[in-house]
């Protein structure tokens, strides 16, 4: 631990422990489980994802961050997965510096706490079309979508206190849910139909969501 009159205590250091847990191992759990159910109810959405990654990848020894980046199918499943379930559903609060300062033509007074709501914020239809439905192509130029505010999808913030390990959670993301496409076919249990209705406490109460998977080769 580094000494010195700027050092972290020792307090801080749990403190920052357990957020970086939290952040970084949470949040990728609970935007695969969501990504995962919406697949199932979407048979023809997996069906299309399983054929791009058996298609391009005989086995996890194939994969790569580089290829795995440049599956344009998965990409788009992400993003729709992260935008029907983000993480972190709720606003992620800002405060206003002292002067205040001009929001969305509103003056604002400093000290003020302000925040975009994600859950609200990507399932608004004046931002996307069919808002309520997972549809992967209106990240990959579908015409039906072109009105579509993609870049209303930030997940990992904006600005300088932006998600340090974003890069790091693209990574995971698609390794995980890559991993499980290409060795599984998955079927989801009748009883998690409504696995979706959730409350939230900062993030997700999340069910345990029971799938039956069967080995690709089998």
């Amino acid at each position: 631990m580094s000494q010195g009159p700027e050092a972290l205590s020792l307090d801080e250091h749990h403190s920052n422990a357990s957020l970086f847990m939290v952040a970084g191992t949470e949040t990728i759990a609970t935007a695969l489980s969501g990504t995962t159910y919406h697949l199932l109810q979407n048979p023809s959405v997996l069906a299309k994802l399983t054929v791009e990654l058996r298609s391009a990848f005989r086995n996890v020894d194939d994969f790569h961050l580089e290829g795995l980046a440049r599956q344009k199918y998965l990409m788009a499943v992400l993003h729709e997965g992260l935008r029907m379930y983000p993480p972190l559903p709720i606003l992620v609060p800002r405060v206003v510096p002292d002067g205040g300062m001009k929001i969305d033509d509103y003056w604002v007074p400093g000290g003020t706490v302000v925040g975009v709501h994600h859950y609200a914020t990507y399932r608004s239809e004046a931002h996307f079309r069919h808002a309520n439905e997972f549809r992967p192509e209106r990240w990959l130029g579908d015409p039906e979508f072109a009105s579509d505010h993609l870049d209303t999808l930030e997940v990992f913030s904006v600005g300088p206190r932006n998600c340090l390990g974003q890069n790091l959670a693209w990574h995971e993301m698609r390794l995980l849910l890559a991993t499980v496409v290409l060795n599984f076919d998955l079927e989801l249990c009748e009883e998690n139909d409504n696995w979706i209705e959730q409350r939230v406490y900062t993030l997700w109460e999340k069910k345990p969501l029971m799938c039956n998977l069967v080995p690709a080769d089998a």
